[in-house]
């Protein structure tokens, strides 16, 4: 598993494949390995990305972390 840092952030991603890149997003209280099934169906076509939104596994939750919508989609956007 890889990460990148957005807003001095990790947001961990898992990666799968070749050709145009796929976006996963999982839901609430989920992380990239509900993706993990799918991963390499969508590899034989896509470079496939499963992202662990910051706040679900493997990143530890600390009190006072921004976990709203808005939250997210920044950071869905910086990786992207």
């Amino acid at each position: 598993m890889t990460s990148i840092e957005i807003d001095g952030r990790p947001i961990h991603y898992a990666e799968a494949g070749r050709g145009p890149n796929l976006v996963l997003v999982h839901g609430t209280l989920l992380d990239q390995r509900y993706w993990a099934p799918q991963m390499a169906a969508f590899g034989a076509r896509y470079h496939v990305y499963a992202l662990s939104m910051f706040g679900s596994w493997p990143n530890v939750w600390r009190d006072g972390t921004d976990f709203t919508i808005a939250r997210h989609t920044a950071d869905i956007a910086g990786f992207i």
